[in-house]
């Protein structure tokens, strides 16, 4: 049995896990384009840059990459239970 406010804090998590999602590809997107080349480019190759391109950049690119993957099986998990609520 849930409450009303086990759904609310769900669909919050949820609404919240979602613009998560989207402000972490937004800033891969941003990277992709600065850099012309996808993540799953950028991650599959052996060691990532070229010279003058910052170390930072890379470093911040990858951490998103890996985010992006844990927010989205949080987002899964989330909208599974939500569903299982309805």
């Amino acid at each position: 049995m849930h409450t009303d406010e086990y759904a609310i804090s769900l669909y919050r998590e949820l609404s919240m896990s979602r613009k998560r999602v989207e402000r972490i590809r937004s800033a891969l997107h941003a990277m992709e384009k600065r850099y012309g080349r996808s993540t799953e480019d950028f991650l599959c190759a052996p060691e990532s840059g070229q010279p003058g391109e910052s170390n930072s950049d890379f470093r911040a690119w990858r951490e998103h990459a890996h985010a992006l993957q844990r927010w989205e099986q949080r987002l899964r998990e989330f909208e599974e239970i939500y569903r299982q609520l309805r």
